[in-house]
């Protein structure tokens, strides 16, 4: 935060990059994420029951001050707001689990905003605090406890994100990078076992799969990492590549590559072979013409 005020006050800006799909890579994408985070904090009030009831005008803000701090491709906008939405319920999130269901017994801690939050007006934390002893609350949470425990193959990449362990997989690798080996990585510890039973019989499934899969068939609609989790992605949700990335764009994007080094290889071979030949038939048509 202290370094893009820097950056800002000195008129400069950080710059995004981004991969093939749209998705920001980068250092400077990790310093967005965490920007994108700080700038939900302190702009959207909490009193807002969920992304959607944000007004307009507060959104377009929030992104004013992403243009103001970094050089974004306009066009991410959408994913930008979008990732805003899961920040601010995350921050909501963290603020009813830390800072109020502990202390339902000590209503004297309920009354001010917590001092590592101490933005947060007064009136609005005050309104906050109520509608989370609601009934209607309670059931909520219940209902969203019981949806986590659905979640069987929880990931470790954190601030990182899947676009940015893709790049660190192209960048140590000769080999096309699917996203199998992606989904593989972020299941593994920093000692590179997979803790999780379920998420490693997947693993296991994949690496069958990579053993006996004909490379020019390794992409796809019906790929490797489909066919491993039982035949089809959860509604919505594209596995092993992030958020905000559909299926169309992810199967069908024309500059997605989608052989591997060796068949890149023996493909230029050929086609070097037959420019060549070429040019020797057109050296001779030349020399008839003389």
């Amino acid at each position: 935060m202290k370094e893009i005020t820097r950056v800002r006050s000195e008129g400069q800006k950080l710059v995004i990059q981004y991969n093939e799909l749209g998705q920001e890579i980068g250092q400077n994408a990790m310093k967005l994420k965490s920007f994108i985070g700080m700038t939900v904090q302190f702009h959207v009030p909490i009193i807002y029951s969920d992304w959607p009831t944000v007004p307009k005008e507060i959104k377009d803000k929030i992104f004013e001050l992403i243009e103001a701090g970094f050089v974004v491709d306009p066009r991410s906008k959408k994913t930008i707001i979008q990732n805003a939405g899961v920040c601010f319920r995350q921050f909501k999130y963290r603020l009813t689990t830390t800072y109020v269901l502990p202390f339902l017994d000590d209503v004297e801690k309920l009354k001010f905003p917590p001092n590592e939050y101490s933005f947060i007006d007064q009136q609005h934390w005050t309104e906050f605090v109520a509608s989370r002893l609601k009934e209607d609350f309670k059931k909520k949470s219940e209902n969203g406890k019981e949806k986590r425990k659905k979640h069987k193959y929880n990931h470790r990449t954190s601030r990182k994100g899947y676009a940015n362990l893709m790049e660190e997989l192209k960048a140590s690798s000769s080999d096309q990078i699917d996203r199998s080996i992606v989904w593989k990585q972020d299941r593994m510890d920093r000692k590179g076992q997979i803790p999780n039973e379920e998420s490693k019989e997947v693993v296991n499934l994949i690496d069958e799969l990579v053993a006996t899969q004909n490379t020019t068939n390794a992409f796809g609609e019906e790929d490797i990492l489909t066919r491993a989790l039982g035949g089809k992605d959860h509604p919505g949700i594209l596995y092993g590549v992030g958020k905000y990335v559909t299926k169309k764009k992810y199967f069908h994007t024309a500059t997605q590559q989608k052989t591997n080094k060796k068949e890149d290889d023996k493909t230029t071979s050929k086609e070097h072979d037959q420019m060549a030949k070429r040019i020797k038939e057109l050296e001779e048509e030349l020399l008839k013409m003389k």
